[in-house]
C-alpha cells in the first residue's frame, strides 16, 4: 500500500544495446521501440473495432507492398503477432524473471507441491471470453503451466476489484484493527488502473477468525484508466505543436486508438516518463502549472505563446486543455 514502483507491461522486439537490456519491463535500450497497452487489445469490443485493428495493422505493414517488406529485413518496425502473441512472449519475460529469482523451486520441490494459479482480470472481461481465452492461453504458453507445475491443482479467474477488496480489507484490518471494519458494514472499492476504472460493493459479513466479504450489487468497470489520460495529454501535445512537430518524436502514433499495435520510441517514452511523475503528484489546485521539457529533436523548439526553447507549461485549468473524456 505504499504505492510502489510497478513493472510496466511493455516489451521491444528491437534489438538490446551494448549493455544487454532484457527488453521488457524498465529494461529497454534507449533506442528501443515498445510495443504498449497490448493487454487492452486482447478485447475487442465490436466489428468496427475489429475492421480498426486490420486496416492499421495494413497501414502499418505498408499495405503488404513487396518494397516496404524486403526494405524493413529482418527487423520489421510494425511487428507482425497477435497482441495474444505479445502479451505471451511478455508474461515469458515475467515467467523467466520468476524462475530466476525464486530458484530454491526445484523439480522435487515443485513435484510435492500443489500448485494454484490465480489471474486476475478487468471486471469487464467477465462478459468477454475472448479476452479470457487469451488470457489463459498467453499465461500457459507462458510456461505457467502443468510441465513447470506438476501438480497444479485450479486455474482461477478473479476479477481485479475482487481481488483488490480482499487485500485492501485485510490491509486496514491489520494496520488499524478490527474497530474500522465491522460485521454488517459496507464500503464501495474503486480500483483505478492503467486501462480500466472498475467499483464494486462489499458487506463484511465476518471478521473472526478469518475475513469474508459479500459482494453486494454487480461490479461495474470503463475503460477510462490513467493510460487515457495519457492519450488526452498526447492529442493536446499535438494539437499545441502541430502535426509535423509532433510526428518528429512519436512517428507511429495511432492517436486515441487502443485497437492496433501501440508503440512508443525513445523521444515519446522519455516525455511520457517525465509526464507521468508529474500527473501523480498533480493536485488540482491553480498554481500547480505542470512544466515539462521537449526530448530530442525538439529541445529547441519555440513557438510563440506556447514552447520556449523547448519549455512548455500544461495550465492547470483542465478546460484550457480541451479534454474530451
Amino acid at each position: 500500500m505504499g504505492n510502489l514502483e510497478k513493472v510496466p507491461s511493455v516489451i521491444s522486439y528491437s534489438n538490446p544495446s551494448p549493455n544487454q537490456e532484457q527488453q521488457w519491463g524498465r529494461s529497454i535500450s534507449p533506442n528501443g521501440i515498445t510495443m504498449v497497452h497490448t493487454k487492452l487489445e486482447l478485447d475487442v469490443h465490436s466489428t468496427s473495432e475489429e475492421l480498426d485493428f486490420i486496416l492499421q495493422s495494413l497501414d502499418g505493414m505498408g499495405n503488404l507492398h513487396m518494397q516496404h517488406i524486403k526494405s524493413q529485413g529482418n527487423s520489421p518496425a510494425y511487428t507482425y503477432k497477435t497482441p495474444e502473441q505479445i502479451v505471451t512472449d511478455y508474461l515469458g519475460k515475467v515467467f523467466q524473471h520468476l524462475e530466476g529469482a525464486v530458484g530454491g523451486w526445484g523439480l522435487a520441490f515443485r513435484q510435492q507441491t500443489e500448485t494454484d494459479l490465480v489471474i486476475t482480470i478487468p471486471t469487464e472481461w467477465l462478459a468477454s471470453d475472448r479476452a479470457m481465452n487469451s488470457t489463459y492461453r498467453a499465461l500457459t504458453a507462458a510456461g505457467f503451466n502443468t510441465e513447470y507445475f506438476p501438480r497444479l491443482k485450479d486455474v482461477i479467474f478473479v476479477t481485479e476489484p475482487e481481488a483488490a477488496a480482499q487485500y485492501t480489507a485485510r490491509f486496514v484490518r491489520s494496520t488499524r484493527g478490527f474497530e474500522f471494519l465491522r460485521e454488517g458494514s459496507y464500503f464501495i472499492l474503486c480500483d483505478a488502473g492503467g486501462g480500466t476504472v472498475d467499483v464494486v460493493s462489499y458487506r463484511v459479513k465476518k471478521l473472526y477468525p478469518s475475513l469474508e466479504l459479500e459482494q453486494i450489487g454487480f461490479p461495474t468497470a470503463r475503460r477510462c484508466g490513467s493510460q487515457f489520460i495519457n492519450f488526452e495529454f498526447k492529442k493536446w501535445l499535438q494539437k499545441m505543436i502541430g502535426e509535423n512537430n509532433y510526428a518528429a518524436i512519436d512517428p507511429n502514433t495511432v492517436m486515441g486508438k487502443i485497437t492496433s499495435h501501440v508503440t512508443e520510441g525513445k523521444a515519446m517514452r522519455d516525455l511520457m516518463t517525465k509526464f507521468d511523475n508529474r500527473k501523480k503528484r498533480f493536485t488540482g489546485l491553480k498554481d500547480d502549472v505542470i512544466r515539462l521539457e521537449m526530448p530530442a529533436p525538439l529541445e529547441k523548439l519555440t513557438i510563440h505563446g506556447k514552447v520556449d526553447e523547448g519549455d512548455f507549461v500544461i495550465p492547470p485549468c483542465v478546460n484550457s486543455l480541451q479534454f474530451s473524456f
